[in-house]
């Protein structure tokens, strides 16, 4: 099948010029863009000195294979400097293709993405914008999800974070799966359906099975695989809420307020906290005997000067999402105790619980937007941002506003960006 789809097998004894024309259509394929002639008369000579021996041609071509898939051309993406140029110069558009394709599909140009870039317009705008829509709408665009939004929310660490089993015996492989499905789906929707990205943070439905609507203490339902389920109020929906970040945002027995918080401050609004000064005391739960209450315990640690600072930014999220437990689980009390989501910030706005913080949220909206845009800008060029890339971040939060938010907005503005359709030699 590998060698029919790249036209290296042949039903007949096949001769010299055919191994070169295969040779030279799976190059072009591997390194992305076609091959120099030289190249090709050196993947002969592997041929010829193969025949020679009398190697069969399956073997005979195995070996010229091999030649093009350790050459740093297919394992490394490599753009050509322009010697001379000063300052930035656009890229070729076969450069232009593996930039937008490794960046929407994690992989090489499909046939379509080659010739477009082999028609010499693909760096116009309106070129680049319709293969953008296409990519976006193609179900390779799965990596975006796999790759960008999982580094982005934690995801990958789903498989290897075990809650405590003496404390939720209840949780198991199927809990977890249907986590992840969740959060995928609600990214997949966003992606393909160029939905609002105002629903990461709240919507009025979700994706789930049975397991799952039971977890979250919905209406039952009979299906095992997930489906839109619509929701009765706005304890969920959104990715704030749901079990999967929830439960990867906290220790393996109980809830975290600060790392909950953390995560919401520095992913989420682009503020990280500084690391904890040297010498922190542990958290004590406990005084004269009698349980306290995460948030009670929290309290008393962040009255310390030493630890008020960070606390202060990042301990009002982590209490707005106390309802919810370790798992990811809705709780009115803990340890008996009624539980107090309600959450002051340093600039004296104030709110209450996870519909409190969903709003919060939404009406910093642009600075989330911002942080996205930023992670998603250094995940596309697969560098670090620089001073002059904060106009291109600016236009893209822009462009989203004025389209409602949509995904697609972020990409397009992105992708015709200087930063990505340019480069400079690497002396400047």
């Amino acid at each position: 099948e590998f060698s029919t789809q790249h036209g290296l097998a042949a039903e007949e004894p096949p001769d010299r010029q055919q191994a070169r024309v295969a040779l030279n259509r799976f190059a072009s394929h591997a390194f992305r863009k076609p091959v120099e002639e030289f190249y090709v008369n050196r993947l002969l000579q592997i041929y010829d000195h193969g025949r020679q021996q009398e190697d069969s041609y399956d073997v005979t071509l195995g070996h010229c294979l091999t030649a093009i898939l350790i050459s740093p051309r297919f394992l490394l993406r490599i753009e050509d400097d322009q010697p001379g140029a000063i300052g930035p110069y656009g890229v070729s558009d076969y450069e232009l293709a593996t930039r937008l394709s490794f960046f929407l599909w994690s992989r090489p140009p499909d046939e379509e993405l080659l010739e477009a870039a082999a028609s010499g317009h693909l760096h116009e705008p309106a070129q680049l914008r319709a293969q953008t829509l296409r990519m976006l709408s193609d179900r390779r665009n799965r990596a975006l999800v796999d790759n960008f939004f999982a580094q982005w929310l934690d995801l990958r660490r789903l498989e290897a974070h075990q809650p405590n089993p003496a404390v939720f015996p209840e949780y198991d492989a199927q809990l977890q799966r249907a986590m992840r499905d969740e959060a995928n789906l609600i990214l997949l929707e966003i992606i393909n359906e160029d939905r609002p990205l105002t629903w990461l943070i709240d919507s009025d439905h979700t994706f789930a099975n049975a397991r799952l609507v039971d977890h979250y203490g919905l209406p039952p339902i009979a299906s095992e695989t997930p489906i839109r389920v619509e929701l009765p109020d706005r304890r969920r929906g959104g990715l704030l809420s749901s079990a999967a970040l929830l439960m990867l945002q906290s220790d393996p027995a109980r809830s975290n307020i600060p790392r909950r918080g953390s995560f919401i401050a520095g992913q989420w609004l682009g503020t990280p906290p500084p690391p904890p000064p040297p010498g922190v005391p542990p958290l004590n739960t406990e005084e004269e005997g009698q349980a306290r209450s995460l948030r009670e315990s929290f309290e008393l640690h962040r009255s310390a000067p030493t630890c008020y600072a960070c606390h202060a930014k990042i301990d009002p999220f982590g209490f707005s999402l106390e309802n919810f437990d370790a798992i990811g689980r809705w709780r009115d009390t803990e340890l008996g105790l009624p539980i107090d989501a309600s959450a002051s910030m340093e600039s004296g706005e104030q709110f209450d619980g996870i519909v409190g913080l969903k709003d919060y949220m939404l009406s910093k909206r642009e600075t989330v937007l911002e942080e996205l845009s930023r992670r998603l800008m250094i995940y596309s060029l697969g560098r670090g941002l620089e001073a002059s890339d904060q106009c291109v971040v600016d236009r893209m939060v822009q462009a989203a506003a004025k389209s409602e938010y949509r995904f697609s907005a972020l990409v397009l503005e992105l992708v015709t960006s200087i930063p990505f359709t340019h480069r400079q030699n690497p002396e400047y």
